[in-house]
């Protein structure tokens, strides 16, 4: 379970800071929430404790399973195995970015990617990776004590 002060990743919302965990009574019941500032959009999210795991809500992830994605992210010689069939690609990269995991944001970022240098993207594509972007960064941000400027450019260079 999270604890104030815990470094957090939020599925399509973004890395936060746990602000507090204090109990609140909604619609007549008494229940343990978690305060989460987010980094970048200088908001709050408040989930019931309950429902943390549910949410797919984690810790950030460590310096090496960052290294680990910027490395897969930098490496143009494996082949990507991206579905032809629009439909199907956005379905799997939908679910990859519900999962919220690290290595799942790095793989659409790195599948669109490639694609994109082919082809342009439609719409809903260019707004999924350019989604993943920006949680990418600002877990990034996070991890690696940087501003989500840095992080950005970060990533622009590892895509370069």
């Amino acid at each position: 379970m999270f604890k104030v002060g815990d470094k957090v990743f939020c599925p399509l919302r973004g890395a936060g800071i746990v602000a507090t965990i204090e109990e609140r009574k909604m619609l007549d019941e008494t229940k343990e929430y978690i305060i989460i500032k987010l980094q970048s959009s200088n908001t709050t999210v408040m989930i019931p404790t309950d429902k943390v795991e549910a949410s797919h809500f984690r810790f950030v992830s460590d310096e090496t399973m960052t290294n680990e994605v910027l490395e897969k992210l930098a490496d143009k010689e494996t082949e990507i195995h991206a579905s032809t069939v629009l439909k199907q690609r956005m379905k799997v990269n939908k679910e990859r970015l519900m999962a919220g995991s690290l290595a799942d944001y790095g793989e659409v970022i790195r599948e669109l990617t490639h694609i994109q240098r082919g082809k342009a993207l439609n719409a809903s594509e260019n707004a999924m990776l350019m989604e993943a972007r920006k949680f990418l960064a600002d877990e990034l941000s996070l991890i690696k004590s940087i501003s989500m400027k840095e992080a950005t450019k970060l990533l622009d260079k590892v895509l370069a």
